[in-house]
């Protein structure tokens, strides 16, 4: 984010030197009307073609007005087609001005640059431009540079003055501008030697993610070589959930079992005590007719009772009960119940077996 907002600074400040730059040269050198419509600080912020031709054709024509003649044979630019030649002719000028004046350290330009003359290198390369003129304006007009003047001197002319002050400025934009650059190419640097080390440390990640994977799958084959049998998870968990409801039936079996042999002890019991909860007592409706007093047992009525009753109950029975079939199937069930305890324990020992592999597994990955 600092680096962002150092760069806009920096190409704000560029922006600003080159208006200020070129509103210097025209105290001396008058705008045509063209050039003062697309004069703004502003113009190159985004690509201004227009701006540019009017701005190069400026500068050139102060720098060396015979070579700007031959450039822009064609003045105005109307005809599009003519652009290609403009643009060539211009840059092989251009690119020779560091030649021609030392020290001048104009960046080089490409033709796709000029095509869409906008943003901060373009920016940049025309600043460096501006500034050679006004240093050969100076020199052209007698004045020497500011780094060679010595002493004071006196200054009478009002054009001398304002030269004076044209260079002052010059020079301390030049010297603001070179800073800032300079800065901007240091974040740069270190911005691009950061990318260089994320980019070093993402391709580490991706050659440990490889090593990994390889180690998963070899996990994976040496597993199924010491379980070649253990089925797939799936498969486990439908097994568990068939004995988990197998178990629930052998614990509801059990106790009807338990209560059926409870009910098996009081039916073959010889010494059977009858009482009489007079609180307690319930019957039928059918019953409860012959029952005329709670109060007192009456055996009579007793046993007429439970006559009805049973002749209403033996609708629901198939066949009489046989004691000897009840002792066969409590014996059946006694047997089951072994045998579902023996299913419990290999069942336990079935999952000891499952969480020493679900812990192998947790412990190689």
């Amino acid at each position: 984010m600092e680096e962002f907002k150092l760069y806009k600074e920096t190409e704000s400040q560029i922006h600003e030197a080159l208006y200020d730059n070129l509103s210097l040269l025209s105290a001396f050198y008058p705008m045509t009307e063209k050039f003062s419509l697309v004069f703004r600080r502003d113009m190159f912020v985004k690509n201004n073609k227009a701006a540019f031709h009017e701005v190069i054709y400026y500068l050139l024509q102060i720098l060396d007005p015979v070579k700007a003649g031959e450039i822009f044979s064609s003045w105005p630019l109307i005809d599009l087609k003519e652009e290609p030649k403009f643009r060539n002719d211009l840059l092989a000028y251009v690119n020779t001005l560091n030649t021609v004046y030392p020290n001048t350290d104009i960046p080089k330009c490409q033709a796709s640059s000029l095509i869409s003359p906008g943003g901060f290198n373009f920016a940049f390369f025309m600043l460096k431009i501006s500034q050679l003129v006004i240093f050969e304006h100076l020199r052209q007009n007698g004045q020497t540079p500011l780094s060679q003047i010595k002493g004071n001197h006196q200054i009478s002319s009002p054009i001398k003055i304002q030269e004076e002050n044209l260079k002052k400025e010059t020079m301390y934009i030049e010297s603001i501008t070179s800073e800032l650059f300079e800065e901007f190419k240091k974040k740069l640097i270190s911005s691009r030697e950061s990318g260089l080390e994320i980019t070093e440390q993402i391709k580490m990640s991706d050659q440990d993610i490889c090593t990994k994977r390889k180690k998963l799958k070899n996990d994976k084959v040496e597993f199924i070589k010491k379980f070649p049998k253990y089925p797939p998870l799936a498969s486990l968990e439908n097994e568990i959930m068939q004995l988990k409801s197998q178990i629930d039936k052998i614990i509801n079996l059990s106790k009807t079992f338990q209560l059926n042999e409870n009910l098996l002890k009081w039916l073959c019991d010889t010494n059977v005590t009858l009482e009489y909860n007079e609180e307690a007592f319930a019957a039928s409706e059918d019953v409860a007719i012959i029952i005329t007093s709670k109060k007192e047992l009456d055996l009579c009525q007793y046993f007429q009772a439970l006559l009805v009753f049973l002749e209403k109950k033996s609708v629901e029975f198939q066949r009489p009960i046989d004691f000897e079939a009840l002792k066969l199937t409590r014996a059946d069930i006694q047997s089951q119940i072994k045998k579902n305890e023996d299913i419990l324990k290999k069942f336990k020992i079935e999952g000891e077996r499952i969480n020493k592999i679900l812990d192998y597994l947790s412990e190689n990955n």
